[in-house]
């Protein structure tokens, strides 16, 4: 049996505590690290009949109302996980061209997988019926995966978004970006 002074488990004690944190540092740094959450710039505007997307910041114009919601994976290895978008006075539209499951007319999950440090938009497009005069869409995340943590990685820290039609009846913005 061996016989250690007080210094030498000292010594052991200190290097097991060292590796131990050594290996939980490693370990919190390598997991998958989705970061997501809404692209805030989009607003809608209506056209004749048609409904479409802007990007108030590119000024891009999109055919078709859409919600984007931006993944990205921070971390070093792989993450899976599904991005479910839920609508309040909407309804899902089949134009999504993901694979999604859709769970019901205002709510569908869409599955993803993420390389480390990869980046993803996912567009999810909706339709409003023409006598709303309002909706909202909710972004939620579920993981089974372990090694895996998860951040609402936008700077208001919301996870759903209410947008308002303006008098004119002809756009749908949030109200402190209304037209």
């Amino acid at each position: 049996m061996l016989k250690f002074s007080k210094r030498q488990k000292v010594l052991l004690s200190a290097f097991f505590v060292i590796m131990v944190l050594v290996g939980v540092g490693a370990v919190w740094l390598s997991e998958a690290s989705i970061n997501y959450g809404f692209n805030y710039d989009y607003i809608y505007q209506k056209d004749g009949d048609n409904w479409f997307t802007l990007d108030d910041y590119k000024v891009n114009r999109t055919e078709g109302m859409l919600v984007s919601v931006e993944c990205y994976n921070v971390g070093l290895i792989d993450g899976t996980f599904t991005i479910a978008i839920e609508f309040t006075n909407a309804s899902f539209s089949s134009e999504t061209s993901q694979p999604y499951f859709q769970l019901n007319n205002s709510t569908v999950e869409l599955p993803i997988t993420l390389h480390g440090g990869e980046h993803r938009a996912v567009d999810v497009y909706f339709t409003v019926d023409n006598s709303a005069t309002s909706f909202g869409v909710k972004v939620s995340f579920e993981s089974h995966q372990v090694l895996m943590r998860s951040t609402e990685g936008n700077p208001h820290g919301i996870n759903t978004m209410y947008y308002t039609k303006n008098e004119a009846g002809n756009s749908f913005s949030i109200p402190s970006l209304a037209l």
